[in-house]
C-alpha cells in the first residue's frame, strides 16, 4: 500500500545587521588620487591608470555585483564605464578636498538608480553642505545619467562635517551618518528604505571628527585631538550610545581608523606634522576599556601622514601615505584579523609607477540594501519507498539544510520536516 505523508520546507526569516560582503563585486574598482586606480577582480589586484579622476581627498566607485565597473566620481563630476564624463554629471556639489565626501546608496526596489551623496569641504562652501542626487544607469544607453530635477538637492547644512558613511541596518534598509558640527555636535543619520529617504535621527557627540563606520559593525569610531571616542551604532534606531574613549599621548591629527573584517581588531593612527605617524592595533575582544588599552600595538611609523585605511575586497586592509615623496607605494594589512605583528604589515607593498600625486583617500565602499532573490519552496507529497531531490537553487552564496549539510541540493528519502537557510550576500533567508 502507498504511504503518503507530505514533505515541505520552513524558511526562516532572519533580521541581521547586514555587512559590506566581500564575496559581492560592488566594490571590486578603486579610482583616486591622480588617475590611479585597483581592479580587485584579480588577486593580486592589478593596477589601473585610465582613471580620469584627479583627486586629493575624495573619491567613490561603484560597479555591479558581478564586478563590473559602473561609474566613479571625486565629488565634482562623474564618469561613466568607458572613462567619459556621465551626462549631466557635471557641477555637483561635493568636493575633492572633502575627505570621505561622498557616499552611495543604490535603491531599495530598484538597482539601477543611486543616491550619491556629496558633502562640501569648508574651503569650497562656509555653509559645509550635504546634498544628494540621483543616477539612473538606465539614462544615456545604459551608461548612466544624473536624472534631471534630481541633482543637488539640499539635505542639511551650517557645519555639516565633509566625512559621510553608508551603513546597512538590515537586507532592504541603508543608514547615511554625518556629523553636523554645533552645540553640541550631533551625528544625522538618515533612513534609506523602500519609502525613500527620511528625515534624521540626531544624537548628540563628545568627539567630533568622524573616522569610522562600516556595514555589518555596531561601532563606530570618532576622535578629537586628544583621544578616540568608540560608539555603539543601533541600527534599528539609528541612535548612538557612548563605549569608552582611548586616549593618546600627544595631540595628534584625526586621521582614518577601520576595523578588521572579524570586527575585533581596531587599527588607527597617531601623531602630529612635528613628529612621525604611527599606525597602532586595538584588540577589542581583549575586555573592556582597560584591556583594550592594554592591547595596543604599534606596527608601523610613516614619514608622513597615512591619510586612509580601508578595508578592500580582497579582505586586506590598505593605507595610503599623503603625497609627499617617497609617498610612491600603498601599504597592506594582509592579515588584519590576526593579532599584533602577526596581521603581517608591509609598508611598500604595492609600487606606483612615479610619485603617488595625491592625498591617498581610497573610495568610500557601497553598499547594496536589495534583498536576496525571493526563495520559493512548496509543500510536496513523497512515496513511502522513494527518494526526492529538494532545490533550493544555485542563485546563493551559502546553504545550510535541517540535516547540517550545506549544498544548494538535499535528498530526502522519508516524510518530514525539512528547512534550508540561505544567504546571499549580506542578506539570509
Amino acid at each position: 500500500m502507498s504511504f503518503r505523508s507530505l514533505t515541505y520546507l520552513l524558511l526562516l526569516p532572519l533580521l541581521l545587521f547586514c555587512q559590506n560582503t566581500l564575496a559581492q563585486g560592488q566594490n571590486n574598482f578603486w579610482y583616486f588620487g591622480d588617475q590611479f586606480g585597483l581592479d580587485f577582480n584579480s588577486n593580486p589586484p592589478t593596477l589601473l591608470y585610465d582613471g580620469q579622476l584627479q583627486s586629493e581627498e575624495n573619491a567613490a566607485a561603484v560597479s555591479t555585483l558581478d564586478g563590473e565597473l559602473l561609474f566613479y566620481t571625486n565629488g565634482e563630476q562623474l564618469w561613466n564605464r568607458n572613462h567619459l564624463p556621465m551626462q549631466n554629471g557635471q557641477g555637483l556639489s561635493g568636493h575633492f578636498s572633502a575627505q570621505a565626501g561622498i557616499a552611495i546608496v543604490p535603491f531599495v526596489d530598484n538597482p539601477d538608480r543611486f543616491y550619491l551623496f556629496t558633502a562640501s569641504a569648508i574651503e569650497q562652501d562656509p555653509e559645509q553642505e550635504l546634498r544628494f542626487s540621483v543616477v539612473d544607469m538606465d539614462l544615456d544607453g545604459g551608461l548612466g545619467a544624473v536624472a534631471p530635477g534630481l541633482k543637488n538637492i539640499l539635505l542639511d547644512s551650517g557645519g555639516f562635517q565633509e566625512t559621510v558613511y553608508a551603513v546597512h541596518s538590515n537586507c532592504d534598509t541603508t543608514w547615511v551618518l554625518g556629523v553636523l558640527q554645533g552645540s553640541p555636535d550631533r551625528l544625522y543619520a538618515y533612513l534609506i528604505d523602500e519609502d525613500g529617504l527620511h528625515d534624521p535621527v540626531q544624537s548628540e557627540l563628545g568627539h567630533r571628527y568622524f573616522l569610522y563606520a562600516e556595514s555589518g559593525a555596531d561601532l563606530i569610531v570618532l576622535a578629537d585631538f586628544s583621544e578616540f571616542g568608540l560608539y555603539t551604532f543601533d541600527p534599528e534606531s539609528g541612535e548612538i550610545d557612548f563605549l569608552y574613549s582611548l586616549p593618546v599621548a600627544a595631540p595628534f591629527n584625526p586621521v582614518r581608523a577601520h576595523l578588521s573584517p572579524d570586527r575585533s581588531k581596531l587599527y588607527v593612527v597617531e601623531g602630529t606634522p612635528a613628529t612621525t605617524y604611527t599606525l597602532y592595533q586595538y584588540d577589542l575582544a581583549a575586555g573592556g576599556q582597560p584591556e583594550v588599552l592594554q592591547s595596543k600595538t604599534e606596527l608601523a611609523t610613516f614619514p608622513v601622514i597615512p591619510r586612509d585605511v580601508q578595508l578592500a575586497p580582497n579582505g586586506k586592509i590598505y593605507l595610503a601615505p599623503q603625497y609627499i615623496p617617497p609617498g610612491d607605494y600603498l601599504s597592506i594589512i594582509h592579515q588584519p584579523d590576526l593579532p599584533g605583528l602577526a596581521c603581517d604589515f608591509e609598508k611598500e607593498a604595492i609600487l606606483f609607477d612615479g610619485p603617488f600625486p595625491s592625498y591617498g583617500c581610497f573610495p568610500n565602499p557601497v553598499v547594496y540594501p536589495n534583498s536576496a532573490p525571493p526563495l520559493e519552496m512548496r509543500d510536496t507529497f513523497l512515496c513511502q519507498g522513494d527518494s526526492l531531490w529538494l532545490s533550493a537553487t544555485d542563485r546563493y552564496d551559502s546553504y545550510l539544510w535541517s540535516d547540517g549539510s550545506t549544498d544548494s541540493l538535499l535528498l530526502v528519502t522519508a516524510p518530514g520536516t525539512y528547512w534550508v537557510r540561505v544567504s546571499y550576500g549580506s542578506c539570509v533567508r
